[in-house]
């Protein structure tokens, strides 16, 4: 059975969200309406038999648009038990020329509501995807796109309660105030020299910068829920180029991390079983910040001075290191087994391209780091079954073999990020 770790996934700090990027909404509610939370029971016309899922989205947001074929699928798989309501501020013209026109939506038989100033009052919100459970009269969840599944759909029609996190968006959050509580922040001495940790900021976006405080003189990197793994990978984006890397994709995947820790688990989130990630990221992210006075340093080294910081503070070593280890390469078959080719199973309907299996598999635990050896790198279609074991490359072999390609073991020269746990650390 495939273990999927996720880790935030980036090139910049602007994509580290979890795995379903959110998108900063732009609607207008109504601030004559007082807004709920878990718990408060609901106006009448939104008190219905069945379980209503309201699905905050909106047309620019990508991950909100491919989340509509699932959505209809859970709709049909419960029938009547279940209403998912696809809610957006956008005005209807443009919604119902999108829904027929994109491939996501236009085979699906949700019922969206267009121009909304009422819901998205009582249920607000600053990052879409959003979704609010109602059940019984009641707002028995708010959660991101990551607990929509038929399991829990099913466990709120069975009466069971829920202690899931509770979605919550932060708009007052000041990134550039100090995570330290010094009081008057003017009464600080001017170009002090600190650094610090602090836990998880709930409803703040994940966010990485540098700041400058002409007055006193002094330069503030810092770093904001974030995991640990994830942390090191940025600040280091910023000291090294990652075009100067070698690693098997410019997002970051978790055979490209090694973890000399006591407990990994505290690092990199692993799904299994009932965690998600948005549980896992409360109680493992955290922010840091660094505080120098400011001598005309550059970016680069403010962030040098933060990697610094994270390893005296926390207690550990990140770096990038370059290592020889066996790595799959997906590659062309020989002209041997090609002559073979004629007699095997010919390739059916395409299910993902070479490009995306790849990828897929990088995210794949026990695999090693996957590379693409083909000569021509192009988006060629694999019909790989549904469900197969990432991990098995034998069967995915088979599946490859009809289309002239395959995975082969070899050494290969990449580069991997070390977290290791000093001696001394608590």
């Amino acid at each position: 059975m495939n273990k999927l770790i996720y880790i935030i996934p980036a090139l910049y700090v602007a994509s580290i969200v979890n795995a379903g990027a959110q998108q900063r909404v732009l609607n207008n509610p109504d601030s004559s309406i007082r807004s709920l939370t878990v718990g408060d029971r609901v106006p009448d016309f939104l008190n219905q038999q069945n379980l209503l899922i309201i699905d905050f989205w909106a047309t620019g947001c990508s991950g909100c648009v491919a989340s509509m074929p699932l959505l209809d699928s859970l709709q049909k798989s419960f029938g009547k038990q279940l209403h998912i309501m696809p809610v957006t501020y956008e005005k209807k013209e443009r919604v119902a020329s999108f829904w027929k026109k994109n491939p996501y939506t236009r085979n699906t038989g949700l019922a969206y509501v267009t121009d909304d100033r009422t819901l998205s009052a009582y249920f607000p919100h600053l990052y879409i995807p959003h979704y609010v459970w109602i059940y019984k009269g009641v707002v028995a969840a708010i959660t991101d796109k990551e607990y929509v599944n038929a399991e829990n759909i099913q466990w709120i029609l069975d009466g069971n309660a829920v202690d899931w996190p509770v979605k919550t968006d932060r708009g007052d959050y000041d990134y550039d105030k100090p995570l330290t509580t010094y009081g008057d922040t003017s009464e600080r001495p001017a170009g002090s020299l600190y650094a610090s940790v602090a836990p998880f900021q709930e409803g703040v976006q994940s966010k990485m910068g540098v700041t400058r405080d002409s007055v006193r003189n002094t330069q503030r990197a810092y770093l904001i829920n974030l995991p640990v793994a994830s942390a090191y990978f940025i600040a280091w984006s910023k000291v090294v180029s990652l075009f100067d890397l070698i690693r098997p994709s410019m997002f970051f995947t978790p055979n490209q991390v090694v973890l000399e820790v006591a407990n990994p688990g505290d690092y990199l989130f692993e799904r299994s079983g009932e965690q998600y990630f948005n549980a896992w990221q409360q109680k493992h992210a955290f922010c840091v910040e660094t505080e120098v006075p400011d001598f005309g340093q550059d970016e680069k080294t403010m962030y040098r001075y933060l990697i610094a910081d994270m390893d005296r503070l926390l207690g550990l070593h990140g770096r990038w290191e370059r290592q020889w280890i066996p790595c799959l390469l997906l590659t062309e078959l020989t002209e041997q087994e090609r002559a073979s080719r004629r007699s095997s199973k010919q390739p059916g309907d395409a299910g993902i391209d070479a490009v995306d299996l790849i990828a897929q598999m990088n995210k794949v635990v026990s695999n090693p780091p996957v590379f693409d050896n083909r000569s021509d790198k192009g988006r060629q279609q694999i019909a790989i079954p549904k469900g197969i074991d990432l991990s098995d490359i034998s069967a995915v072999n088979d599946a490859l073999f009809p289309v002239g390609l395959k995975f082969v073991v070899q050494e290969k020269e990449m580069d991997r990020l070390i977290i290791t746990e000093m001696a001394g650390k608590k």
